[in-house]
């Protein structure tokens, strides 16, 4: 500010012996002495004991304007963060905010009056704050979700692209970089590209369900089947709801009949051994 003084964040983990409040002020010092000695010497004492003092706060949430970046007509425009929240670790924020700026700058020239400048900005901007978002959100899950939604999607981009870059492209995080795609151009890409990974994927068990279905009984091919509609009805409800919802149906229509067919395969195999057994005592 005017004054010279600085506001920074400092992230710990939830479990963190820091993250509470009333912690010592000693102890954050030392922290802080340890880790960041470039900023430590810029944060007076009175700024330390009110920071060990007050309560951890938490990160907000992904969140974007549903209704109009402005709201007032041609008196009000939302930009940055008002608009549209990432993690500040995405590096996203300051860089879409400026972009905000620009897109805003180039309507006030482009328009005579205001509340035409900001109807076009809400217009092309808004779609654009919906789709940075929701690609934020797929980024940031938790745990096993986290797995399915960013790790392993972030793995099949980087091989599928480099085998076949002419279908696949490349992972979220590189395409959000290009300054040719803006973010829903990006998000349209990504979801084309999920589907044909879940077609490819679908083959490809589809296949390795018949080898198997040769080699074995038949009431391992009943539990391979089942098996088989329960991944793809699994895998289809991170890349489409619909696909999730057909899958699901074929799965609980066909439970039933691989069952039935699991029991009269047992029953026959069971009757033949009866047969065995019976032939066997009457030779003796």
């Amino acid at each position: 500010n005017r004054q010279g003084e600085y506001c920074g964040v400092l992230l710990f983990e939830q479990n963190h012996p820091q993250a509470k409040a009333n912690v010592s002020p000693q102890a954050l010092r030392d922290l802080l002495d340890q880790n960041l000695p470039q900023f430590s010497p810029l944060i007076n004492n009175h700024a330390l004991i009110t920071a060990a003092k007050a309560e951890p706060g938490t990160l907000p949430s992904f969140r974007y304007i549903d209704d109009s970046l402005a709201p007032h007509g041609d008196r009000l425009v939302l930009l940055g963060d008002a608009a549209h929240t990432v993690k500040p670790y995405f590096g996203l924020g300051v860089q879409t905010g400026l972009e905000d700026v620009i897109i805003l700058a180039d309507a006030l020239k482009n328009y005579t009056y205001g509340y035409q400048a900001l109807s076009a900005f809400d217009q092309y901007q808004r779609p654009q704050a919906k789709a940075l978002v929701e690609l934020s959100r797929g980024l940031d899950r938790p745990g096993f979700l986290g797995f399915i939604t960013f790790v392993l999607p972030l793995l099949l981009d980087t091989i599928l692209s480099k085998f076949a870059p002419r279908i696949f492209s490349t992972n979220t995080i590189a395409m959000m970089q290009k300054i040719n795609l803006d973010f829903v151009q990006v998000q349209r890409i990504k979801r084309r590209d999920r589907f044909l990974q879940f077609i490819l994927f679908t083959f490809v068990t589809f296949l390795l369900t018949k080898i198997i279905a040769t080699i074995f009984t038949a009431p391992i091919k009943a539990s391979i089947a089942l098996c088989f509609f329960a991944t793809l009805s699994f895998t289809a409800r991170f890349s489409s709801p619909s696909l999730f919802s057909t899958f699901s149906t074929i799965r609980r229509r066909l439970s039933p009949r691989l069952i039935l067919h699991k029991a009269t395969a047992t029953t026959t195999t069971t009757t033949k051994d009866e047969k065995k057994m019976t032939t066997m005592y009457s030779s003796d």
